[in-house]
């Protein structure tokens, strides 16, 4: 993108942090053993899902527009 961040690049952030976000949050579940810890990081999870589904979807989308307007 022109002046800014691309979104792929973008996805790809989100989706490094989110993993990092995971992982922390795992450990500190496990070292408090804290369900409402654990609890979080499966929330991230589903954060981390959506990423993923984001930064596939992404370079598809003139792909998807392309053949819905042709229709």
């Amino acid at each position: 993108a022109t002046g800014g961040v691309s979104k792929a690049a973008a996805a790809g952030v989100s989706i490094a942090y989110n993993a990092t976000l995971i992982t922390l949050k795992v450990i500190a579940a496990v070292v408090t053993g804290s369900v409402a810890i654990l609890s979080e990081a499966l929330n991230s999870t589903v954060d981390l899902i959506a990423s993923v589904i984001a930064f596939v979807a992404v370079p598809l989308l003139p792909l998807v527009l392309a053949w819905v307007t042709r229709r």
